[in-house]
């Protein structure tokens, strides 16, 4: 529990100080793309490896399959904190938490609340696929741009 509280306390950290808007838009984004959180976690968890897998048998794209696989070994780690912060923002603005030190005791709490969670036998892996595809889709319907349509 002490190891996946401080992970997701440091990137929390990390977020408020490197990207405070992401923190701010994680209720939107979850409220209005649903789809496109689902779609890209599901997409981002099965389709990135396979693709690596592939590049990385031709001698010409072997580094790049490499770099592939590394991005998302790292955007592996960063989902299921990802997934507990996106969790904390939605109860504060629930209940209209703005205090950073309110919204801290509220992420300790969640976060103690998804480890219990995923101690339950069957639910608990249920739930870590889950969190790791909804962590993985927010983190890249954010770093994805979205395409505008153009009106002529």
């Amino acid at each position: 529990m002490i190891n996946f509280l401080c992970f997701v306390i440091l990137i929390w950290l990390v977020c408020l100080w490197l990207a405070p808007k992401f923190i701010q838009n994680v209720p939107e984004l979850l409220k209005s793309k649903k789809g496109n959180i689902a779609l890209y976690g599901f997409l981002g968890l099965f389709v990135l490896p396979i693709i690596s897998v592939i590049l990385l048998f031709t001698t010409v794209t072997s580094s790049a399959a490499l770099l592939i696989l590394a991005i998302y070994i790292l955007l592996l780690c960063l989902a299921k904190s990802i997934f507990a912060i996106s969790i904390n923002s939605l109860i504060c603005e629930k209940y209209k938490i703005n205090k950073t030190l309110a919204r801290f005791g509220i992420l300790l709490v969640t976060c103690a609340a998804i480890w219990l969670i995923c101690l339950i036998p069957y639910v608990g892996s249920l739930l870590s696929i889950l969190m790791s595809i909804i962590g993985l889709g927010i983190l890249l319907t954010y770093v994805i741009p979205e395409r505008k349509k153009v009106t002529e």
